[in-house]
């Protein structure tokens, strides 16, 4: 609610009876992440009447208004309640993502972002944060699929990741500026406003064909040309061997990998480029 880097907590009807309000818990953050009931709101927010239409029955967070803080809508048994926020200058980072038709559906349902920051009200560390894109987020409410973050006072949101669930595809982005909503397309380059120079867009996809034998190919995206490491590892964590080992240019590429000793089993390939590292998983059937 007050964007500062860690989650807050909304609750809407606590008990069972109809004079039971909805309330609102902010995260004190570091060190202690302990949760203080806003008792000023709590009292506006909800209270029964004794009719059966004043508490809640769920509640959906969005940003109603695009100013970055996150609103919230209480439905119930009579009209909803929408409450805007008006309490945070603090920044934020809003992801809108669309799956590929082949692989992911087109509301990106599974999927997961996640975001690293130095954020300076969270510590001296690097915060990171993760969102998944849900189906439903409880009782007779759906939140907003665009998954919202809160940034603080951050000046630069280090990386983006995206984790689209089906294909196994993973899209990473860094130095993003944070104060805005940005659109991802499975498959698709995005064009993301940064803070300095374009965005990094590095890909790994999952190899094809999979299962495989005895050949299979590793499609690949880097933003420049980079030398690449690809190595495989067995289930136990063990590398098994370095698969590529090279520079590769900028734009898609497509390693073949042939095996000839292997056996049977599930695999984990690894790429690296750069700051950029990614793992996923293939299976050689004999």
């Amino acid at each position: 609610m007050d964007n500062d880097g860690d989650l807050d907590l909304f609750s809407t009807s606590l008990g069972n009876t109809d004079t039971d309000s909805s309330r609102l818990y902010i995260n004190s953050g570091y060190p202690d992440y302990q949760l203080t009931a806003i008792h000023s709101v709590t009292e506006a927010l909800d209270p029964g009447d004794g009719t059966g239409r004043g508490h809640g029955r769920g509640v959906a967070a969005l940003d109603v208004n695009n100013d970055g803080a996150m609103d919230m809508v209480v439905t119930r048994v009579g009209e909803p309640l929408l409450y805007i926020n008006k309490g945070t200058t603090n920044g934020y980072l809003k992801v809108k993502l669309t799956g590929h038709d082949n692989y992911t559906n087109k509301l990106a349902i599974g999927a997961k972002v996640k975001i690293i920051a130095q954020i300076p009200e969270q510590g001296s560390g690097r915060t990171k944060q993760m969102r998944e894109i849900e189906g439903i987020t409880g009782g007779v409410a759906q939140s907003s699929q665009i998954v919202h973050f809160g940034v603080g006072t951050a000046s630069v949101i280090d990386t983006v990741i995206v984790e689209w669930p089906v294909s196994g595809n993973v899209d990473i982005f860094t130095n993003v500026a944070p104060n805005q909503t940005i659109s991802i397309n499975e498959g698709l380059p995005s064009a993301i406003k940064n803070k300095g120079h374009i965005a990094g867009n590095y890909r790994l996809g999952q190899n094809y064909p999979n299962p495989f034998n005895p050949t299979t190919y590793i499609p690949f995206t880097l933003p420049k040309s980079e030398h690449v490491t690809i190595e495989l590892y067995n289930i136990n964590g063990q590398k098994i061997t370095t698969i590529y080992n090279g520079t590769r240019p900028a734009g898609k590429n497509v390693v073949r990998f042939h095996p000839t000793k292997l056996a049977s089993g599930v695999y984990f390939y690894s790429l690296k480029a750069g700051d950029f590292h990614a793992i996923h998983k293939m299976m050689l059937l004999k």
